[in-house]
């Protein structure tokens, strides 16, 4: 053979690229990325703009951290909140049993929650049976 060998890897003339400073993320052309926010924040923002984000999400929050006062410890270890939207709160049942159970104490799980978190607050209560594992079977 004659000539320079060539090598696998490259040419001896290759062009280099110009260099970009390193992690240099932008929105648009020119705009820097937006800041950090906290992910409960970012979560907040996206629910307010999806419609899921009203003033029953400290009513909620409430309902969640009383539920085994409200319903006692059997109850809350088979049952809980799952969402509170314009007065009807849902509750998610491990088991049939339990939700015909918990059924017939609606008025006074209803009652208990508008005492710790508001008058008027939930004026519906929906039961529905996920499953043990939070999931519907489906």
């Amino acid at each position: 053979m004659s000539g320079p060998t060539r090598r696998w890897w490259g040419t001896d003339d290759r062009r280099r690229r110009p260099r970009r400073a390193p992690y240099v993320a932008t929105d648009g052309w020119d705009e820097p990325l937006t800041p950090a926010v906290p992910v409960g924040e970012a979560l907040s923002a996206v629910a307010a703009e999806l419609g899921l984000g009203d003033h029953d999400s400290d009513a909620y929050v409430k309902v969640v951290a009383a539920w085994a006062a409200l319903v006692g410890a059997d109850g809350a270890a088979h049952s809980r909140p799952s969402s509170l939207h314009d007065g009807r709160l849902t509750i998610g049942v491990d088991d049939p049993a339990w939700a015909a159970r918990l059924r017939f104490l609606e008025t006074e799980i209803r009652a208990s929650v508008n005492r710790s978190v508001g008058p008027g607050t939930v004026q519906r209560v929906v039961w529905k049976v996920v499953g043990e594992h939070g999931h519907n079977g489906r």
